[in-house]
């Protein structure tokens, strides 16, 4: 038995039986890179998940501990200034209040895990008569 020549035309003499059922190697480097671009896609949109998730979580904690602060001051007699730095698993604070003509002034100076700039909050709170 003589096989065909490799002669592009004599392709369609050829019975079926000598057809191949194959991939060429062009094809599957083609499938191989589409599959990596699909892979690498994947992988970068998870880490951006991860990273959004985490920015979320130091900002609601931040929020909580503004609230939080606020909350505190409210109660306490307005005598003299106060001031403290907080480290929490959310990220950092460092707080200044000041009685004046009966109300507390706040400055508050948050900064979330992971995030470089700071959130500055400065709020009024009326002070218990």
């Amino acid at each position: 038995m003589t096989l065909p020549s490799a002669n592009p035309s004599n392709v369609h003499d050829m019975p079926a039986s000598h057809l191949r059922n194959a991939f060429t190697l062009v094809e599957l480097l083609i499938a191989l890179t589409l599959l990596g671009v699909g892979v690498t896609a994947l992988a970068s949109a998870l880490l951006s998940d991860v990273r959004l998730r985490d920015l979320a979580i130091g900002e609601s904690g931040a929020a909580a501990h503004l609230r939080d602060r606020i909350e505190q001051l409210a109660v306490l007699p307005c005598v003299r200034d106060t001031a403290a730095a907080d480290v929490a698993k959310w990220g950092t604070a460092r707080w200044r209040a000041s009685p004046h003509n009966g109300a507390w002034y706040l400055i508050d100076s948050v900064t979330p895990r992971r995030v470089h700039t700071a959130l500055v909050v400065e709020a009024r709170v009326t002070c218990p008569e």
